[in-house]
């Protein structure tokens, strides 16, 4: 008797099985979450204006002076300032409130006239840079 009865509750689940396996599965599920937003400003940089790049020949130096108006830019870090001598980049840093970098070069360096140009880079905080116009640079010798 035991036997029957497995053999008929085993048949019943074979069937199942097989009846349900050719069955497609239906379901659904929906699920919504909220979440907050953000609204992101893109700032703009400014780079200096009104540059000033002269260069003028004193007691076998070269002076060279470069000026400008400071950037309208919130949370300046710093000034890079790049001047190009017969191909050659020099670099030089400003701190965020200055408006003038001055320098010398030996004369045997750096005949009257050489052609040069400076650039002004405002850097912020954040990394974030705007470079100036390529200015060329006006001899006084």
């Amino acid at each position: 008797m035991n036997r029957i009865r497995r053999s008929a509750v085993l048949l019943g689940l074979t069937a199942a099985v097989v009846v349900g396996s050719s069955i497609p599965a239906a379901a659904t599920f929906s699920e919504s979450v909220s979440t907050n937003t953000a609204t992101l400003g893109a700032a703009t940089v400014a780079a200096p204006t009104r540059i000033s790049f002269t260069m003028t020949c004193v007691d076998g130096a070269r002076l060279g002076k470069l000026s400008w108006t400071a950037s309208s830019t919130a949370r300046i870090n710093r000034y890079a300032i790049d001047v190009e001598v017969l191909g050659q980049t020099r670099q030089f840093t400003a701190a965020a409130g200055a408006t003038t970098v001055e320098y010398s070069v030996a004369a045997r360096d750096l005949q009257p006239r050489t052609p040069m140009t400076a650039t002004v880079t405002t850097v912020t905080q954040y990394g974030w840079t705007k470079t100036s116009s390529s200015v060329p640079a006006v001899w006084s010798c």
